[in-house]
């Protein structure tokens, strides 16, 4: 997969790299077409949808990033960088029972807790680059893994900006109004707002953040 990524990176002019990798990074080996009068977003987003990985813009690079679950808060928001308005939710996930359907292959995954408590809620995915067992179930575990990840949609005004902050990191929040203290999100969603001050006001940039599970 890493290959095939280079290779539509660079026929648009664009560095690759990674800086974390799932496995299935360096062992998934779809068939894949360029398709006439395709752009070069649309076939990245095609071979991304096949493995857990997500891509961020680094220094003018495509780099790719592998979400893990296991990753460990790199900032914390709220304690000692002040949080002005937030929003959370907690959702229930969009799928969790995702069916895949390839060329000549099936696969099925299941959250089964998630299931027995609200009922199933199926993905149907049909792709015909998927010609093997393996990339159909790494295909089903990934769109149960994402729609796990956005059944928190929390959304954080904060003063100021970490300039450091990039998708996909994993930040913590402690806000007691909400009863958070240290509650692991990843970021999913971030921009910035700059406020040139009016009535002897100073000027300031506010950052605000889209936040679902790590």
């Amino acid at each position: 997969m890493a290959s095939l990524l280079d290779y539509v990176c660079a026929r648009a002019g664009i560095a690759y790299s990674s800086v974390s990798s799932s496995a299935s990074l360096g062992v998934v080996t779809p068939a894949f077409t360029l398709h006439p009068g395709e752009d070069g977003k649309t076939a990245v987003r095609r071979l991304l949808a096949l493995i857990p990985d997500e891509a961020i813009a680094r220094d003018g690079t495509f780099t790719s990033i592998y979400p893990d679950p296991a990753d460990s808060p790199v900032y914390d928001y709220g304690a000692g960088h002040a949080i002005i308005s937030a929003r959370y939710r907690e959702l229930t996930p969009e799928v969790n029972r995702a069916r895949i359907v390839g060329a000549g292959v099936f696969s099925e995954a299941f959250a089964f807790d998630e299931s027995a408590a609200a009922g199933e809620r199926i993905g149907l995915v049909s792709d015909l680059g998927l010609t093997t067992s393996p990339l159909a179930d790494e295909r089903a575990e990934t769109e149960l893994r994402r729609a796990e990840v956005r059944s928190v949609d929390d959304e954080i005004v904060v003063f100021g900006v970490s300039c450091g902050q990039e998708l996909h990191d994993v930040v913590s929040v402690t806000d007691p109004r909400a009863g958070l203290v240290s509650a692991v999100r990843r970021v999913i969603g971030l921009s910035w707002h700059y406020s040139a001050g009016a009535h002897r006001s100073r000027p300031r940039y506010d950052m605000t953040l889209r936040l679902g599970r790590p």
